[in-house]
């Protein structure tokens, strides 16, 4: 009887492990399902920020282009704006020259100064 009753005892003690045992591993199941679906989030989330940085990259790309050729046709702007500012000082000179010419008196224009034949009745001053 003192055999039956320690065994007995022994197989309480040893259930009750068992019993603490499954309930650890029913946690810890427990823990491995949320780890599982927090990997699973995560991923999905790392798909779609890998999804937004090539379309990052890609809109990086497209405004690289736009600005060089924004550039360039600011240079081709630039370089035609000199060429009417060169046109234009050069058209003011003209006008401020003419503006300014003078006529020469009758009495001291005896020849045309272009071909330097005297002036008379199909000569006209």
């Amino acid at each position: 009887a003192v055999v039956s009753t320690q065994s007995t005892g022994e197989l309480r003690d040893s259930q009750g492990v068992v019993d603490e045992l499954n309930k650890e591993c029913e946690r810890l199941y427990g823990k491995v399902n949320v780890n599982e679906v927090t990997m699973e989030n995560l991923l999905d989330e790392r798909k779609l920020l890998q999804k937004s940085v090539l379309e990052s990259e890609e809109r990086i790309n497209r405004l690289g282009q736009e600005n060089a050729r924004l550039l360039s046709d600011l240079e081709k702007t630039r370089t035609t704006l000199n060429e009417i500012a060169q046109e234009h000082s050069h058209l003011l000179y003209l006008q401020e020259k003419k503006n300014n010419r003078k006529w020469e008196d009758d009495s001291e224009a005896e020849n045309c100064k272009s071909c330097s034949k005297e002036f008379g009745v199909s000569l006209r001053r």
